[in-house]
């Protein structure tokens, strides 16, 4: 059980880190560098789409910003 711990709490530690150089990265150049994007189905019922591009930025102020792009 110890190895599979480990191994998850260095998988945190990278993702973690990987974030962190991303925000850095937002903050030095004063522009959003996208963390994660993903796909969901569409949030909104009155658009004819079946589903959303999700994408989530590292703002140079270090807050997140959620954004999405329906799919026709």
């Amino acid at each position: 059980a110890r190895p599979e711990i480990e191994a998850k709490i260095a998988k945190m530690a990278e993702k973690e880190a990987s974030e962190r150089a991303k925000f850095d990265e937002a903050r030095e150049t004063g522009k959003p560098v996208l963390l994660r994007q993903w796909s969901s189905d569409c949030h909104d019922p009155k658009e004819e789409c079946s589903l959303d591009i999700n994408y989530e930025y590292a703002m140079p102020d270090g807050s997140v910003k959620h954004d999405w792009h329906h799919t026709w």
